[in-house]
């Protein structure tokens, strides 16, 4: 099995990948300190509630979930998965993913797969990648995104490689929810962006094998752990970071970064977003004039604009044209997960 088959399987929510998407995450490092299967379900619980790494795991339980067949299983209080990780209830997309194969998870480690060895070796890549960047002496960001990227994502981008000598785009690659960007256009998409807009050698596209839990501000602290494991020195979170249907306050993220950065030996850059002035007449990540710090001629650009906009057919003011038509020549309307 190769790389690019996996690219074309992962869209299906299906409990031979997430196993093999979290043995791979696991045994390639990148949940560090957490690398093995947690054993009982009283240590679940003392993960979500306490709440920080002196646990001697992550912010987020990484869980396997059992076949039927399987016997050495114990099953965790749904309501503490709801309630304390996803800070909602059981009809969030992110509860609904995390329990959709049942309430029961494996106490040792199964068998390995070639898939699983796949996502390991990928994994284990971006670490040598990185190092490699690092050995000569380096400071590299990994950007997380799950998005067509608009001109605010661009900006963005040029804030990271202005402070950091290089970026890498490194979404998290796993199974999605609905309305996210399928994985091989988030790929064109991007590899468009470093060639024909940014035109830079020191931005690179490297995606990360791991579960996406649409779990806000824990999955924000989540996601910097990753990045510190695959030895990156800089994270950005920014704005309504790993969030879906407008469950967390779009600061969420932001915040909670703020009180664990103690916890994180990597440094992470908190970003609000980008916006428009409409006084200056361009895109901006900071305040550009009275005007736009008063927010009198702040004009959101939003992802969620962005996808409704493609999906009617319509122009969105923020997506540079030249690589919304390359995209839709490349993969026609099926641009995001179903």
């Amino acid at each position: 099995m190769s790389f690019n088959e996996l690219h074309i399987s992962l869209q299906n929510l299906e409990i031979n990948w997430v196993r093999d998407l979290r043995i791979g995450g696991l045994l390639s490092g990148i949940y560090d300190p957490q690398t093995n299967t947690i054993p009982t379900a009283a240590q679940v619980n003392d993960i979500l509630t306490t709440n920080n790494l002196n646990s001697g795991f992550s912010y987020i339980p990484v869980l396997i979930p059992a076949f039927n067949s399987e016997t050495d299983t114990y099953e965790i209080d749904e309501s503490l998965i709801a309630d304390t990780l996803f800070l909602s209830n059981k009809a969030y997309v992110g509860y609904r993913n995390f329990m959709a194969f049942g309430n029961r998870f494996l106490t040792c480690m199964p068998d390995i797969n070639d898939r699983a060895q796949v996502i390991i070796s990928h994994n284990l890549n971006v670490k040598t990648f990185v190092s490699t960047l690092k050995s000569k002496g380096n400071t590299i960001c990994a950007f997380q995104t799950r998005n067509i990227p608009h001109n605010g994502h661009i900006k963005i981008l040029e804030y990271l490689l202005e402070v950091c000598d290089h970026v890498v785009i490194n979404p998290v690659i796993g199974i999605k929810k609905p309305g996210d960007t399928l994985i091989p256009v988030l790929k064109e998409a991007y590899e468009y962006v470093i060639t024909n807009i940014l035109k830079t050698q020191n931005l690179h596209y490297l995606p990360v094998y791991a579960d996406m839990y649409y779990a806000g501000p824990r999955e924000a602290a989540h996601h910097a752990l990753i990045r510190q494991n695959l030895g990156f020195t800089h994270f950005s979170v920014g704005r309504d970071h790993a969030g879906a249907e407008n469950l967390f306050h779009p600061e969420d993220a932001v915040n909670f970064i703020s009180e664990i950065k103690s916890d994180l030996e990597i440094e992470v850059f908190t970003l609000p977003g980008a916006y428009y002035c409409n006084s200056c007449m361009g895109i901006t990540i900071k305040d550009c004039c009275a005007d736009f710090a008063n927010s009198s001629s702040k004009e959101n650009i939003s992802g969620t604009d962005l996808r409704n906009s493609i999906n009617n057919q319509s122009n969105y003011a923020h997506l540079d044209s030249g690589l919304i038509s390359h995209i839709t020549n490349q993969f026609g309307e099926e641009l995001f997960e179903s």
